[in-house]
């Protein structure tokens, strides 16, 4: 069963972004057809601290 599995089905990935590019990423990406990217990474982009003070401020996001 091992055998089966692909190689990176056990490698993880650790990504190191700022607040600056956060806010640009949910700007280019707020009417993005693909679910992930218009609603999860919105909301989540919402849960991290100072979010709202940082990102949000002036942004208008449904």
């Amino acid at each position: 069963m091992k055998q089966m599995l692909p190689e990176g089905f056990f490698q993880k990935r650790t990504v190191t972004l700022n607040y600056a590019s956060i806010r640009h990423m949910a700007a280019s990406r707020s009417h993005h057809q693909l679910t992930e990217w218009n609603t999860d990474f919105i909301n989540w982009a919402k849960t991290l601290p100072y979010a709202n003070e940082l990102n949000f401020y002036e942004l208008k996001y449904e």
